[in-house]
């Protein structure tokens, strides 16, 4: 087997590379990110995080956050691909 890169200096090459060229500060979009998934959440969704409880949706409304944050910032036809794949998977879980 090859000597493979540490995954620490790719890590360390994307993130202060390309995905900050291509996604903005990771700071500022995290708030984004965060407010957005927030404002997705239903009553109830909060009263079970009141709870210590993390719903399943919210992984679905949290990764749309991050898809439609991306899109602000630089559009790109995956982020709304995607986007409409967590919608779906999202309908899925909530639709009985």
């Amino acid at each position: 087997m090859g000597k493979h890169k540490s995954i620490l200096i790719e890590a360390d090459e994307i993130v202060n590379g390309s995905r900050s060229t291509d996604y903005g500060d990771s700071t500022k979009n995290a708030q984004k990110i965060a407010r957005l998934t927030g404002e997705m959440l239903t009553k109830e969704e909060w009263a079970l995080l009141s709870q210590g409880i993390v719903p399943p949706s919210m992984a679905f409304k949290t990764l749309m956050a991050v898809k439609l944050t991306r899109q602000a910032h630089a559009p790109k036809r995956d982020n709304l691909v995607d986007l409409a794949g967590y919608a779906e998977l999202l309908q899925r879980m909530e639709t009985p």
